[in-house]
């Protein structure tokens, strides 16, 4: 940021002009609406634990450090690959 100021307000600036549009709202132009799951949310939906589980909190805390940690897009939970895999390594 300190280094490169110009470049770092362009790139403030398209990400403003990017910003998603809260449900409900009116959209701008040709702007998308578009919600996003919280990602507690998408796994509340499939995982047998209970959510105050030590193994639900476990899981739920190894995949939100893999996806913030390798910066992987939040959808990435919804594919079948990724889904195939968390149901091999805890089969229930």
């Amino acid at each position: 940021m300190y280094n490169h100021k110009p470049e770092y307000d362009e790139s403030q600036k398209m990400r403003g002009e990017a910003a998603v549009v809260p449900a409900g709202a009116k959209s701008p132009g040709n702007a998308k609406k578009t919600t996003q799951t919280k990602i507690v949310d998408s796994f509340s939906h499939s995982v047998p634990y209970e959510r105050q589980s030590k193994r639900w909190k476990e899981l739920t805390e190894a995949v939100t450090f893999c996806i913030s940690k390798d910066m992987l897009p939040l959808h990435t939970v919804e594919k079948t690959g990724f889904r195939r895999l968390v149901h091999k390594l805890d089969p229930v």
